[in-house]
């Protein structure tokens, strides 16, 4: 049977296999530790977990702050306008966000992956 030609899905579907194919580690193989820039000194860094990561007042804790009041306030029912009117579902009276968001944009939802990684 002839092969078809190569679309732009079947390269980037190649390609994402090709970057997760490399970028995960066989089970059972160990990272190789990887070398000092000066030997003579060595490594002085250590990995340590996030959890003994703290924020202590300053700009730093003011912008998280910031940014979670922010997301607090998000409307979530204007943000699923575009997936309930795509599928048909009541919009609940929500008005439609415009900007990158507007119905009649192309990458309409697309701000909504960034609320996802955001509220993770």
């Amino acid at each position: 049977m002839p092969s078809s030609p190569l679309s732009r899905r079947r390269l980037f579907q190649a390609a994402g296999a090709a970057a997760v194919a490399t970028a995960v580690a066989a089970p059972g193989t160990a990272h190789a530790a990887v070398a000092p820039v000066r030997t003579d000194i060595g490594n002085l860094t250590q990995p340590f977990a996030l959890g003994r990561v703290k924020l202590n007042s300053g700009r730093w804790l003011d912008n998280q702050n910031r940014t979670l009041s922010y997301l607090r306030d998000v409307d979530v029912n204007r943000l699923l306008y575009n997936f309930r009117a795509n599928h048909g579902l009541s919009t609940g009276g929500a008005a439609a966000n415009g900007g990158w968001d507007a119905p009649d944009f192309p990458f309409r939802t697309h701000m909504q992956g960034h609320f996802l990684t955001a509220w993770a």
